[in-house]
């Protein structure tokens, strides 16, 4: 079999897309990513690097990684971040990714000085999550994805569980200037990321017995049941930059995305944080993810990772 390995090309756009639509994500509701170019959630970072894998003409493997930032305990560092991994389920077996990895390290991390790197991934995706630690994620750091209707008002909590600066926040880290199309800023630091921008979640498959559910609920209550439809399309924002004295307007962000058609606001979030003690009662969806690193990293260190990086 003839095996090649080329950097990205706006000629492989198509095939690209193709490929992405073979790779839902998720068991009880698969999804699979919806965006008008592959490499859309590349260009918003410093700068990239992606690979693809074909074999006898066909694309069936590729791999991308960034150069991003994070803050450790109050020290900024850069990083390099790995995404964008698909693989063909048809090739899986053929270490495609293996490939692709080392060859964007040496020209891609090495030429940009780039020691240190992460992936994020679900806590139950097996594959990338045997893929990263191949590749170095020796150290996890967990988090959670909250994922929150916006058609709902959010009390304020009768506690002070907000007042403790949070160990997990997610910010847009560089390129504020050149990416404020990508983004609404609401106070100071305060802001959602416009992950619609870069592609949106299309549910391909439900579990039967979540749609028997969702059917029976919706016949005895009358009332729209949170659960998507296969089929539907989601458009999603991320909060970012969030500070306890922000969470007054966290009902402003609530309204103003229901009104452009926003279906849901998330929040990544840690389990030990206020936010996520505040906010988790009225999340339809709460998705535990793990934070993959080459370098040392505790559960009670305090991290901000770029939103580009989830």
């Amino acid at each position: 079999m003839n095996e090649q390995i080329h950097p990205y090309d706006t000629a492989y756009e198509s095939a690209l897309l193709a490929l992405e639509q073979q790779c839902p994500q998720g068991k009880v509701v698969q999804l699979v990513m919806d965006r008008e170019h592959f490499i859309t959630r590349s260009v918003v970072f410093d700068r990239y690097g992606m690979l693809t894998y074909w074999l006898d003409g066909e694309l069936v493997s590729v791999s991308a990684r960034a150069k991003s930032m994070f803050i450790l305990n109050g020290k900024e560092e850069n990083v390099n971040f790995l995404y964008d991994a698909r693989t063909h389920p048809a090739f899986r077996n053929r270490k495609a990714q293996t490939t692709i990895a080392k060859r964007l390290v040496t020209e891609f991390s090495q030429p940009n000085g780039l020691i240190r790197s992460i992936i994020t991934v679900k806590a139950n995706n097996l594959t990338m999550l045997w893929l990263g630690r191949k590749h170095g994620g020796k150290f996890t750091y967990k988090f959670t994805y909250l994922t929150i209707p916006t058609r709902q008002q959010i009390a304020l909590p009768a506690d002070d569980r907000l007042a403790k600066q949070p160990l997990f926040s997610t910010d847009l880290l560089t390129r504020r200037e050149e990416l404020q199309s990508f983004y609404t800023q609401y106070d100071g630091s305060l802001g959602v990321w416009h992950l619609d921008q870069i592609y949106q979640l299309r549910v391909v498959h439900l579990a039967g017995w979540l749609r028997l559910i969702k059917r029976l609920t919706e016949g005895i209550s009358g009332r729209k049941v949170p659960i998507p439809n296969q089929g539907e399309t989601l458009r999603m924002r991320l909060l970012m930059g969030f500070q306890p004295q922000h969470a007054t307007k966290l009902n402003v962000i609530l309204d103003d995305l229901a009104q452009q058609g926003i279906d849901y606001l998330l929040v990544a979030t840690h389990s030990q944080d206020g936010l996520y003690r505040w906010l988790k009662p009225h999340a339809i969806d709460t998705t535990p993810y793990v934070l993959l690193a080459d370098f040392p990293l505790l559960q009670t260190d305090q991290l901000t990772i770029d939103v580009r990086c989830l």
